[in-house]
């Protein structure tokens, strides 16, 4: 992270995305977010910075972007400018390759024996946010309201 501090700090904003996995932000991202400490000893150096933030999970997806809120503005003092979230409902058990057969994963775990037992992996049960227009919108209207807030910075 050493190298990318100062960058931060420079960007004219931080938009953070993450992944929900087991019901929980990723590590990845939680990393990431902690590892911005030494940003907020003493000063704050991010504070007032603009930031948003994005998530997807198979469910899930609004506890990890509350997640991504609270630390970006409770810990860093961002300002946020939006976010934006899709659930895909599409649990990682359908592209291992043993998502109608194997009876410890999500399908297994959230259909009852019968159903599971005519249950079959097919294309239709993917879901892309891209194929959601609602979020689809969604996204591009975050990217308006964060290149609308970066041009009204003083020094833009």
């Amino acid at each position: 992270m050493a190298p990318l501090y100062d960058r931060i700090v420079a960007a004219d904003a931080l938009i953070v995305g993450g992944a929900i996995y087991f019901g929980r932000l990723n590590a990845l991202t939680h990393t990431f977010l902690e590892r911005l400490y030494p940003l907020r000893h003493r000063l704050p150096r991010t504070m007032g910075k603009l930031a948003a933030g994005v998530c997807v999970g198979a469910m899930d997806a609004e506890k990890g972007i509350q997640e991504i809120i609270e630390f970006l503005e409770k810990y860093f003092y961002y300002r946020l400018v939006g976010s934006v979230y899709f659930n895909s409902v599409t649990p990682p058990c359908f592209v291992c390759g043993f998502g109608d057969t194997c009876q410890y994963g999500a399908p297994a775990m959230m259909m009852s024996p019968e159903e599971f037992a005519r249950f079959k992996v097919t294309p239709e049960l993917f879901r892309r946010f891209e194929d959601f227009p609602e979020v689809a919108a969604a996204c591009e209207s975050l990217s308006r309201d964060l290149a609308a807030a970066i041009d009204a910075l003083p020094e833009h």
